[in-house]
């Protein structure tokens, strides 16, 4: 492969498949300390488990053709967003450390707030409603449909 073809690589998603992959399958390895269970009574780990496991493929799909990829008319370096990002992992460290002592609802709620904050163009009341429905759905999933033994609210509310 001569210079010109490496320089011509579509390095932006070479480095974001491989930064998904890697993610992935962090996630996956590090959840495995947590019980995985079975597809028809899943334990904490399961999902984390299988959505490490997806992410990686997904990371993989994005990396793996954009390094054979030759034929670009302008190849440049990804712009980091530090605030977008800052906002999204720390939405996600939040639910992260709320979980357990505020409860499913205070915690998801919370962290849309968090992560919906890198979208500008939203208002408030947007955020809001967002987070109250992506709450109610995931309440209704993990806490009523699949019965995960997650505390929905902080004891004594």
């Amino acid at each position: 492969m001569s210079h010109s073809e490496t320089a011509k690589k579509d390095w932006r998603d070479v480095i974001a498949g491989a930064l998904l992959t890697a993610l992935g399958l962090f996630v996956a390895i590090y959840a495995q300390r947590y019980e995985i269970g079975c597809l028809s009574r899943m334990g904490p780990g399961f999902f984390p488990v299988v959505l490490g496991i997806a992410l990686a493929v997904l990371g993989l799909m994005v990396a793996v053709p954009a390094w054979f990829r030759t034929d670009l008319r302008s190849v440049s370096w990804p712009v980091v967003r530090w605030r977008v990002g800052g906002l999204v992992i720390g939405s996600v460290v939040l639910f992260a450390a709320a979980l357990e002592p505020l409860g499913v609802i205070l915690s998801t709620f919370g962290a849309v707030c968090v992560s919906s904050a890198a979208a500008r163009d939203m208002t408030w009341q947007g955020r809001i409603k967002l987070a109250a429905a992506v709450t109610a759905i995931a309440y209704a999933i993990f806490v009523v449909g699949l019965k995960m033994p997650l505390r929905a609210l902080p004891p004594g509310l």
